[in-house]
């Protein structure tokens, strides 16, 4: 081609046919950045989508660390709102009798129920550090990726004192007045050895400033802790919210129905969801398992419109009617949840559970 060019070119040139010689020469070189422009346009093209799927993966084992985190927190918080109750009982235990401390207060009196959540932030330290953070397109991500580690550190910061205070305060005053042999548990396992242990003195313990006033300190600290938590859990779930539509991936359905609306507006917002391109994930087994969370926290009603919603949404699945009946069931509405058992044994003539239901509602 080259060879090509430059043969018209001497004979332009040996016609004496300077202008269009000219005329060519300006013709080729225009050619020849047309080329260069195009060239450098495939070559953006081809690093603009490097970077986008370098960026979706960056994203991806983001959110799953966050999301990791978002268990941890939401199981931690639980437990810990369940300590509060436990250190007020230990309260209020102080000037009782001993002739009143059962076992199971005795238990709860030496009790210390602690969870040291296990947060992850590999992905994000390798992102801050090795200065690619600005493969991330979307600047809300960025400032609240940057902000992130310091806000994992205050909790964990917390979780430490707290750690601290039980370790090297709580234990020891506890272990000087009651023995371990003491505890029902240990009680079973070394049955003879508690029967000759030395009397435990719970009254003494109870009544000991030191004791009353690290109960006093622990719940300070652990509403601290759930206050700081709520707020942590609440900004770790908007950065997954955010990397799910960066990856037009469906927000999880559990924050709409923690959210402040009612039962009935979240089944309406899913009735309008698109199956094809939901905005929340409203597949079958993630509604179930919903349902049966709300039904652990005794909401029986509002699980029963989450299972209706399910065997509306998915009526050629036989488990979304036998979670159906075991809701109704558990309201005492045995003749629609015969029906729901009926309809389950239907498409699924193998379900033991429906099966064994049937039999005991006759």
């Amino acid at each position: 081609m080259i060879k090509f060019f430059r043969k018209i070119r001497q004979n332009l040139m040996l016609e004496n046919k300077t202008s269009k010689y000219l005329a060519y020469a300006l013709g080729e070189i225009v050619l020849v950045m047309i080329g260069i422009l195009l060239a450098l346009q495939v070559n953006n093209w081809n690093e603009k989508t490097k970077s986008i799927a370098k960026e979706r993966v960056i994203l991806s084992s983001l959110l799953k660390d966050f999301e990791t985190n978002s268990n941890n927190l939401q199981a931690s918080l639980s437990l810990y709102s369940a300590v509060i109750p436990s250190l007020d009982r230990k309260l209020k235990y102080i000037g009782r009798n001993s002739d009143e401390f059962d076992q199971q207060i005795k238990d709860d009196i030496i009790a210390v129920p602690v969870w040291f959540p296990k947060l992850v932030n590999g992905t994000l330290n390798s992102l801050l550090y090795s200065d690619q953070l600005g493969i991330i397109q979307n600047n809300d991500i960025k400032k609240l990726l940057i902000d992130y580690p310091f806000d994992l550190d205050a909790n964990l910061a917390l979780v430490e004192q707290f750690r601290l205070m039980l370790e090297e305060k709580h234990q020891p005053l506890v272990d000087s007045y009651v023995s371990l042999l003491d505890y029902s548990s240990i009680k079973k396992e070394y049955p003879e050895a508690s029967s000759n242990a030395k009397s435990s003195d719970y009254i003494g313990l109870l009544n000991d400033t030191r004791f009353q006033n690290l109960l006093i300190r622990e719940k300070q600290l652990i509403n601290r802790y759930i206050n700081l938590t709520t707020e942590f859990l609440n900004r770790t779930n908007y950065i997954i919210d955010l990397i799910r539509v960066d990856l037009e991936l469906p927000l999880k359905l559990e924050r709409l129905i923690n959210s402040d609306k009612s039962i009935d507006e979240v089944v309406e917002i899913i009735k309008q969801q698109d199956k094809d391109a939901p905005v929340y994930e409203i597949s079958e087994e993630i509604i179930n398992i919903l349902g049966y969370k709300l039904m652990e926290d005794k909401k029986y009603n509002e699980a029963l419109k989450l299972f209706k919603l399910n065997t509306e949404l998915y009526p050629d699945a036989w488990n979304t009617y036998d979670s159906y009946g075991e809701c109704l069931l558990e309201l005492g509405d045995k003749e629609n949840a015969k029906k729901a058992y009926q309809k389950s044994l239907e498409l699924n003539p193998d379900n033991e559970y429906a099966i064994k239901a049937l039999s005991e509602l006759k």
